[in-house]
């Protein structure tokens, strides 16, 4: 645990002289710096397992030890608007963060990464780890176990067609949302003075 806290305190310094410089050299800039997973603190998770903070395996893990497993840092910068809070966000919805921040109103395949009522979703193999707006967590191991459940499966399918789309170019995702787009625009009701 030593040699690791001497480690983040001297790339923590080097990260904040970093950020420093890119903000010096463009003000308006979008920083953006994420992490990928924790640190490795010995088998089975011995560090954390000794310290109480994690079990010895993941089929031990409450679904808080799983979200706190998967969680990594995330800072986002706005240019001279500061630090952005983002909260829990899997990184299958940066992208489309990313865009809103740039001011990009048009519809994009990353349209199909928001899940709706707030609910966020880590796709995991075998399971799926649910983050509620309230701070709750679930975790599905199969469909059917509930509506978020249901809602979390619904989602991981629009997140697998982006990532083909992405890989293939096949632009499965954006034909979906012209059509989706077609049909709202169609449903419309007609401009006032009958236009």
């Amino acid at each position: 645990m030593e040699a690791y806290a001497n480690t983040i305190y001297y790339k923590s310094r080097e990260l904040m002289v970093l950020l420093g410089e890119l903000r010096r050299l463009d003000p308006q800039g979008l920083i953006v710096v994420f992490g990928d997973h924790l640190p490795f603190l010995g088998y089975d998770f011995a560090g954390y397992a000794e310290s109480g903070y994690l079990a010895r395996t993941i089929a031990e893990f409450s679904p808080a030890m799983l979200r706190d497993h998967l969680a990594t840092p995330l800072v986002i910068i706005d240019g001279e608007k500061g630090p952005v809070v983002g909260g829990d966000l899997p990184l299958d919805q940066l992208p489309a963060l990313l865009l809103d921040l740039l001011g990009w109103d048009l519809p994009t395949i990353h349209d199909f990464t928001r899940p709706a009522g707030g609910l966020l979703v880590r796709p995991i193999p075998g399971r799926q780890l649910l983050l509620f707006p309230d701070g709750a967590t679930e975790v599905c191991r199969e469909e059917g176990q509930g509506l978020g459940c249901a809602a979390a499966a619904i989602w991981v399918e629009q997140v697998l067609t982006v990532k083909r789309d992405v890989f293939t170019g096949r632009q499965l995702a954006l034909s979906i949302l012209e059509a989706v787009t077609a049909e709202v625009t169609e449903a419309e009701p007609p401009a006032p003075g009958g236009v």
